[in-house]
C-alpha cells in the first residue's frame, strides 16, 4: 500500500507513484460504490459527495500518471528498464481517465443521479438498446478501458502478484555492457557442465553448450 521499496530505493519516483496509486485505489472504490449504489439504493437522494469523490480520485490518478510517464521518458536510468510499449500502456491509462472525465462532465453533465441511472440500466439490462448503441462519451471511456484490460495480462503490472519473491520483483537490474551482472554471467558460463544427455556433453563449459 505504501510502496516502501520505492520509497527507500528511488524517493523521487516514489512521490508520483504514491499519488497515482492512492488515486487509483480511490477510483476503484468509487466504481464499486457506483455499482452498489446504483442497484440497491435510491439514486435520486445521492449527494454531491459522489461527484467530488470521483473527480478527486481521477485528478490524483491523472497527475500521478503524467508525472510517472514524464519521469520514465526523461530519466536515463529508468529508460533502460522499459520498452516502447510500456509508454503506450501509460498513454492508454491517461486516455481512459480523460474518457471517464469526459463522460461524467460532458455526457452526464456532472449529474451523479444521471450517472447512477445509466449504471443501473447497464447492470440490469433495463435498456438493451442503449447497450447496442451507446452514447459517444461512455462508449469512448469503455473503449479505452477495454484496450488497457486486454493488454493488462501481458504487462509487467502482474509483477504485483509476485512481490514477496524478492529477486523476481526487486532484482530487476538491467544487464548492460561492463556491468556486474555481465561479469557474473560470464563467470557462470565458464563453469563445467556436470550432467549429460544425448545433446549435452559433460565437462564442457556452459559457454560452449549454450
Amino acid at each position: 500500500l505504501f510502496l516502501r521499496e520505492f520509497y527507500h530505493r528511488n524517493r523521487r519516483l516514489w512521490y508520483p507513484l504514491y499519488v497515482f496509486h492512492i488515486g487509483l485505489y480511490l477510483l476503484i472504490l468509487w466504481h464499486v460504490w457506483l455499482f452498489v449504489r446504483a442497484v440497491i439504493a435510491d439514486i435520486e437522494t445521492v449527494s454531491v459527495f459522489g461527484w467530488v469523490w470521483g473527480t478527486f480520485s481521477s485528478l490524483l490518478t491523472f497527475i500521478g500518471g503524467v508525472a510517472i510517464l514524464i519521469m520514465r521518458m526523461t530519466d536515463e536510468e529508468l529508460k533502460v528498464h522499459y520498452p516502447p510499449i510500456h509508454y503506450l500502456k501509460w498513454v492508454f491509462i491517461l486516455l481512459t481517465l480523460l474518457g471517464g472525465v469526459y463522460a461524467v462532465e460532458v455526457h452526464f453533465k456532472s449529474s451523479v443521479p444521471a450517472l447512477l441511472k445509466y449504471v443501473r440500466e447497464q447492470v440490469t439490462f433495463a435498456d438493451f438498446e442503449r447497450k447496442l448503441h451507446p452514447a459517444f462519451g461512455p462508449a469512448l471511456h469503455i473503449l479505452f478501458a477495454s484496450v488497457w484490460l486486454v493488454y493488462l495480462p501481458y504487462s509487467h503490472v502482474y509483477q504485483l502478484f509476485f512481490r514477496y519473491y524478492h529477486y523476481l520483483r526487486w532484482d530487476g537490474v538491467a544487464n548492460v555492457r561492463g556491468s556486474e551482472i555481465e561479469r557474473r554471467i560470464k563467470e557462470h558460463l565458464e563453469r563445467p557442465v556436470t550432467w549429460s544427455a544425448p545433446h549435452i556433453h559433460p565437462g564442457k563449459p556452459w559457454r560452449e553448450v549454450a
